[in-house]
């Protein structure tokens, strides 16, 4: 098949969307399929990391930082995205076409030459009611743009069954297809467990969903009775003044860090090194990071929320918080610190059940699945 993969985003800059772009390029081509792709890129931020073998568009966009765009770095993206789909389309013949996101990458689709079948993948901000404070006003605008691309796309994806169902609020009528993400499982294996959980790291954008704050305020509660934890938090945002001021605040600076942004390989090197990995997001459709920290060996304890409730059977696989519930989550907290010979147990099997159902061979077998009957109906 002839496929060209579209996304605002790239592995290096945004979410994990970017990433999961770069896994399915890289896999089509290795399984032998004709693949392009069009993508966006902060050139303030480095060069991309192309794929050998898979011709790549790139239009130029603004972001806030290397982690966040803004909806005027989407709408630069649009503009000049609507040009090129144009160009590449009228130039070459593709059998199917794959937007992550319907709003804003899935907007290139009225840019299209010919009669091209198109998938949309929704990932987590085109899902109205899944980051309630990102992006409200654009969502509320574009909420006729999002439906209207989604009703008339050949397929329509989503990384989670929770996804799926919020999009479903929004627009009943859709049939949507569940593939979760997928993440290299082969990043090492963490090879010892300490008989105390004393340790604990994070990682995601600070960003209000994220709910770091209600992990640090439950970190400082806790340290009252176990003065040995401490809490490190990978990742960057627009909130790390205000998180670095509830740090202050707190009076928690000697146990509570903003480590900042770290590398994919490096994090995955630094993650072995800890006891716990805590999540309490409440707007990830399927955290990356969340698998990531289960692949290297993790326990985890994560908000029951998004797409945490299609990865984690709680107390087999790890353990869940009520969203947005500080007591509940300093209790399952306290309970993982009181357990580790438990804690050993759930990270051997959340380990085993990423490999079995999120590993990328998997995943994108079934993309192609689902491409080759688009492409054949």
């Amino acid at each position: 098949m002839k496929i060209l993969l579209v996304n605002y985003e790239y592995k290096g800059q945004g979410g994990g969307a970017g990433q999961q772009l770069y896994y399915l390029g890289q896999a089509l081509r290795d399984f032998g399929h004709d693949v392009s792709m069009l993508i966006g890129w902060d050139y303030n931020y480095g060069e991309p990391e192309l794929l050998s073998g898979v011709s790549t568009y790139i239009v130029k966009h603004k972001r806030k930082n290397i982690q966040l765009s803004t909806p005027l770095g989407m709408l630069f993206f649009v503009l000049r995205g609507l040009f090129r789909i144009n160009q590449i389309t009228r130039k070459s013949r593709y059998d199917i076409i794959q937007f992550y996101f319907s709003v804003p990458t899935g907007i290139l689709k009225y840019g299209i030459v010919g009669k091209i079948p198109y998938v949309v993948s929704l990932r987590g901000m085109d899902i109205p009611g899944l980051q309630k404070d990102k992006n409200k006003v654009l969502s509320i605008l574009t909420a006729v743009l999002n439906k209207h691309i989604v009703q008339n796309a050949a397929l329509v994806l989503s990384n989670s069954k929770e996804s799926a169902n919020l999009y479903n609020i929004f627009a009943p009528e859709i049939n949507i297809a569940s593939i979760p993400n997928a993440i290299e499982t082969n990043v090492g294996n963490k090879d010892s467990y300490s008989d105390k959980i004393t340790k604990l790291v994070t990682v995601g954008r600070l960003v209000p969903w994220k709910r770091m704050d209600l992990l640090i305020d439950s970190i400082v509660k806790l340290k009252e009775k176990y003065p040995e934890i401490i809490l490190d938090i990978f990742g960057q945002g627009y909130q790390y003044e205000i998180l670095q001021q509830h740090i202050k605040d707190n009076q928690a600076e000697d146990f509570v860090t903003l480590k900042g942004f770290c590398e994919k390989g490096k994090l995955m090197e630094e993650l072995s090194e800890y006891d716990l990995f805590a999540f309490m997001s409440t707007g990830d459709s399927c955290p990356n990071v969340l698998l990531e920290a289960m692949a290297v060996g993790l326990p985890v304890v994560a908000a029951e929320s998004g797409g945490s409730k299609d990865i984690i059977e709680d107390g087999v696989t790890g353990v869940f918080v009520k969203p947005d519930g500080i007591e509940d989550a300093i209790k399952k907290l306290e309970y993982c610190i009181n357990n580790p010979v438990k804690m050993k147990v759930l990270a051997i099997n959340g380990r085993k059940r990423v490999e079995e159902h999120y590993s990328i061979k998997s995943t994108v077998q079934r993309h192609i699945n689902m491409f080759t009957g688009v492409v054949h109906h």
